[in-house]
């Protein structure tokens, strides 16, 4: 925002991000919408702004970090690469759509 002529205080990320991980999205929510009404011509903007709304339910960090999940995806990449990857992404392997899901609970359940 600040390339497109609104200064913002130099805080103002750390304050969202601070705001989102304690107490949920809905109040970065509120703000990114009032820069949205603000400045309606910034398409990268409107794009942001609508990636956050429809993940809305993605972001509900105070609840997940009670229920002691993780919120970076650092640990679902790092998943993803070592027990999904490292069995159905090798080099000339095809999979059926219908054999994923069953090959994935396989090698899911070794990996535990």
């Amino acid at each position: 925002m600040r390339n497109a002529g609104t200064a913002l205080k130099d805080h103002w990320l750390d304050d969202q991000l601070h705001e989102l991980k304690h107490f949920g999205p809905r109040k970065v929510l509120d703000e990114v919408n009032r820069l949205l009404r603000d400045h309606p011509s910034i398409e990268k903007l409107k794009q942001a702004v609508h990636y956050l709304q429809k993940r809305e339910k993605m972001m509900q960090y105070p609840f997940f970090r009670a229920e002691g999940w993780p919120i970076g995806s650092g640990s679902a990449e790092s998943a993803n690469m070592h027990v999904v990857q490292s069995r159905m992404d090798g080099p000339g392997m095809h999979w059926e759509p219908r054999n994923v899901n069953p090959m994935l609970s396989l090698r899911t359940g070794e990996c535990k």
